[in-house]
This record gives C-alpha cells, sequence and structure tokens, in this order.
C-alpha cells in the first residue's frame, strides 16, 4: 500500500510539473554577444505567424555585403522551434532554436552534427547560423 501510495504521489507530481511548464516565448529579437556595437554580430528575428514562426538571420556588413542571411519558417514542437534548411526541398535539414536554461537566449544548432556545415551555406567568410543569440 505504501508503495503504491508513493507511485501515485510521484505520478501526480511530475503531472503536476509538466503542466506548470510554461512554453518559451520566442518572438523577438536577438543577437550573438559582443563588447561594443561596432563588433562583427549576427542576429535573429522571430515572428509567431499563427501556429508557426518567421525566423530571419542576418549579420554585420563584410565589404558592403551582410555576412548571413537566412528566413525561414519554423514550426514548435516540444517547446523547440524547428527549421528546415535544405535549399533541396525534397531534402531535410532540421535546425533547432532551443531556449537556454535561464530563459534569456537561444541555442541555434543542426538536429544532426554531421549536417552542421549547412549553416554555413546562408553566410560568407566561414561564418554560420549557429551560436548562442540573447534575447533583447
Amino acid at each position: 500500500m505504501k508503495k503504491m501510495f508513493y507511485t501515485i504521489l510521484v505520478t501526480l507530481a511530475l503531472f503536476s510539473c509538466q503542466l506548470n511548464q510554461q512554453t518559451f516565448d520566442y518572438q523577438g529579437y536577438y543577437e550573438t554577444f559582443t563588447k561594443t556595437q561596432e563588433e562583427y554580430r549576427q542576429t535573429l528575428s522571430i515572428i509567431q505567424n499563427e501556429q508557426n514562426y518567421n525566423v530571419y538571420f542576418s549579420a554585420s556588413k563584410i565589404k558592403g555585403k551582410p555576412a548571413c542571411q537566412f528566413s525561414g519558417t519554423a514550426k514548435l514542437k516540444n517547446n523547440i522551434l524547428w527549421v528546415n534548411i535544405a535549399n533541396n526541398k525534397n531534402n531535410q535539414v532540421l535546425m533547432s532554436l532551443i531556449p537556454t536554461s535561464d530563459k534569456l537566449a537561444v541555442e541555434v544548432f543542426t538536429q544532426k552534427f554531421e549536417e552542421r556545415f549547412t549553416m554555413m551555406q546562408y553566410c560568407s567568410g566561414g561564418a554560420s547560423l549557429a551560436g548562442k543569440y540573447i534575447k533583447k
């Protein structure tokens, strides 16, 4: 009886935690960390559009051209934003935007480690969309 009571108590506690877990508010403007305004920076804008999110990446200009540019539609699943960054519509390379534990930023990376170089296709000079973007 005592074991069954404990099991029910733990189950209720876990269920309560799941109910109280809030979805991260992705909408907003983000930047990579820089010490001064003049330094190279990458930016991310996220705008909710009904069930999906529009994501826009850009970066400081180098030789008059933005170093990174990407826009796409992300879908929210399990409190993670997922966006297909494949150039070919028949292919799928998923990039994730995951809130940091302190809820002050998002970490951007690919679902599969070996696909990380795809994030470089949208940048020049060896840059990548990957990284930590701090919410402003």
